[in-house]
């Protein structure tokens, strides 16, 4: 299987220099709570309402769909497929989908929608939170390609179904400028 091939080419990296290991443990575990700056950003950023909810909703979208997708398709992490000891203590839950991905997949999409800048932050917080959970031997490539599409498409779906919603999130978007909450700027 080329996924698990590639997997294991990834995983190999691990144990072969202690800073390096650091580093991936840390982008593996930590550098999804800089998803959390991506949505501030995105709240300062004027016009970017309407992209901040679809990160944000996006998101708890994303939780409940990888949820829902590990359910039906229980697969275990490699650590314990292949008998080794990760980077970092992880429980031995399912692999699939990767949830941080998931997370970060719904953010990258909002980002994307309200700032190409900020959408290509989120897009690298993403490349390197995948390879690092990947190295740490805690998900395979194929659990973070689909959380990441899981979450885009969430964020995105999520994006859509707002549209109607637009006025409202205008108005809202208006009286928070009113009272120096936000940023001046156009339609959300």
């Amino acid at each position: 299987m080329i996924t698990a091939d590639l997997s294991s080419s990834i995983h190999g990296l691990a144990d072969r220099a202690e800073a390096a290991d650091w580093l991936a443990t840390v982008a593996a575990q930590d550098l999804l709570y800089l998803a959390a700056a991506v949505l501030i950003a995105l709240w300062f950023r004027p016009a970017a309402l309407r992209a901040g909810l679809a990160a944000g909703l996006g998101a708890l979208l994303a939780l409940g769909l990888a949820s829902a997708l590990g359910g039906l398709h229980a697969e275990a992490r490699p650590f314990v497929t292949e008998r080794f000891v990760p980077l970092f203590p992880h429980d031995a839950d399912a692999s699939f989908p990767s949830d941080h991905l998931a997370v970060l997949g719904a953010v990258t999409a909002g980002a994307w929608l309200g700032s190409r800048r900020l959408g290509y932050v989120a897009a690298t917080l993403s490349l390197l939170v995948a390879f690092a959970r990947v190295l740490a031997g805690v998900h395979y490539v194929g659990d973070v390609v689909v959380g990441f599409v899981v979450g885009a498409a969430s964020g995105v779906v999520v994006w859509y179904a707002l549209a109607p919603a637009v006025p409202i999130i205008n108005t809202v978007d208006r009286v928070l400028q009113a009272h120096n909450l936000r940023p001046r700027g156009g339609p959300a």
